[in-house]
Formats: structure tokens, sequence, C-alpha cells
């Protein structure tokens, strides 16, 4: 587990982090986050050292044993605006930036997933909560660090990747912790300060550019793909695209099938 009062004085937070709490093994921390939600300061993290729920909100495996970080972050924002799009990118744009201060480079995935040599990393999901009329977020981040390599390859059918398995240096999980508690502190009063959300979006429009923002889209249950233009991203972090029509809509993955197409 980690050692927080070593954590707590690397953090530069405002609040993320300030409320911190720990466990060996829960069903998943985005749900003890929900659970707690309602009495548990702005900002608090739920860490875990491993995960028993193995289902994606799509219904997709996933593994989470011991060698991985799992933490969810319960965080107070304006009820009047949508932010599960925008926290989604906020999330794994703060992992991109905690991983290049490592000499690291990622790949942010859209919509979710952080990827390195083409392998994933981890995923970002974020879920919503009301409490007494305030609406609370909880922005899960799970990274898989020191998963052993036949393990992931087994359960994953080799689709995953450790951060060991590329980083040349001991791990300090507690500073690299730290550091990704302060991107994420750092990218909230950025963006949701009224400045700027261009640091957010930078790391997934890179990863956008690579197909000259073409999309094949088609709507679940249906048949035929949509040939589409990638417009970009709103206030909201929601991906906007336009039809053959003309006519320009969201790309919401719970509601289309995506395939990214390289002209």
């Amino acid at each position: 587990m980690l050692n927080y009062h070593f954590l707590k004085d690397k953090l530069n937070t405002e609040y993320v982090g300030r409320s911190f709490i720990q466990f060996e093994s829960l069903q998943s921390t985005a749900k003890k986050a929900s659970t707690i939600a309602s009495h548990s300061p702005n900002g608090m993290v739920v860490c875990a050292d491993k995960q028993w729920e193995n289902k994606t909100k799509r219904n997709k495996e996933w593994f989470s044993p011991q060698g991985g970080l799992y933490l969810s972050i319960i965080l107070d924002l304006d009820r009047k605006k949508n932010y599960f799009c925008l926290l989604t990118l906020l999330g794994g744009s703060a992992v991109f930036h905690t991983l290049k201060d490592m000499g690291v480079s990622p790949v942010l995935k859209w919509p979710n997933d952080i990827m390195i040599h083409d392998k994933k990393l981890g995923a970002i999901f974020v879920d919503g909560i009301t409490c007494d009329n305030i609406e609370k977020y909880i922005l899960s981040i799970n990274l898989n660090i020191d998963i052993d390599r036949e393990m992931l390859a087994d359960s994953l059918d080799n689709q995953a990747i450790s951060l060991m398995a590329i980083y040349n240096s001991d791990i300090v999980m507690e500073d690299m912790v730290a550091m990704l508690l302060n991107h994420v502190d750092d990218l909230i009063g950025e963006c949701y300060g009224k400045k700027s959300c261009d640091r957010i979006y930078e790391p997934w429009e890179q990863y956008l550019s690579q197909f000259a923002n073409h999309v094949q889209l088609r709507k679940h249950g249906n048949k035929k793909w949509m040939e589409c233009k990638i417009i970009g991203f709103n206030n909201c972090g929601e991906l906007g695209f336009i039809q053959p029509s003309g006519n320009t809509d969201i790309i919401d993955p719970q509601k289309y099938e995506v395939i990214m197409t390289k002209e």
C-alpha cells in the first residue's frame, strides 16, 4: 500500500488528494467512491491495491490484479453542465503529462484508453452521482504498473502492457501518484477556472490527427457504416462530426460504434 504521509508531502494541489483512503482490495474504487461521495470532501481519493470487478460499463473484460494503480477521485462540479466527457479527457491528459514527466511517451486513444507501443496501459472512467442536489463526479484511473507479463498476456490476449516493461528505473509509486494528482488538480484549475482547456485537448487531438480527422460510424444495432469527418471537441469535451448529409452530431460511444480510418 502507498505511504500517504510521504505522498502528501509531494502534493501541490488545492484539494485533490488532500483526503485519501486506501484498501488492499475492492470490488472497484469507483463503486466505493460512489457509496461515500455524499459525505466526502471535494478531491477525496479512493485507492486500492487490486480490484475484483472484471467488467467495464460496456461489459468488456478488464483485469485489475496486484501490481496496478487503481484510484478514483470524488469531485464536486457545477451540476448545470455535463462534465462526463471533459473529465475523461482531463484524466487521460493528467496521465499523459505524468508519464511524459517520467520520460515515457504514451498515446491517448479516444475515447478513454492509455496506450504504449500499441498496447493498453490503462483506461479512464467517469461516473456521476447526485447527493443532496449536488452533482458529484467520480474520476477513475486504472493503470498497469508492474503486473506480471505472463499474467497480462494470458488474461488479455497480449493486448496490454505494464509500465515496468518499458521503464528503465524503479518506480516510486508515491512520487508517481503525487505527480498524477498534481496534474489533475492543475488541469481542473486551468479548465474549470475558465482559463483554457487546450492542455487537456492537445494529447487527444494528436491521436485524432493521424486519421486525418476521418471516422466510420454506425449506430449500435445498425449494419450500415457512415463515412464522417471529425470537427473537434466542444467545450463539454464531446467530439463532434459531420454526417454525409452535412448535419452535425456528437460521437457518443454509448450510441455509436466507431472505427478510426487512416487516409
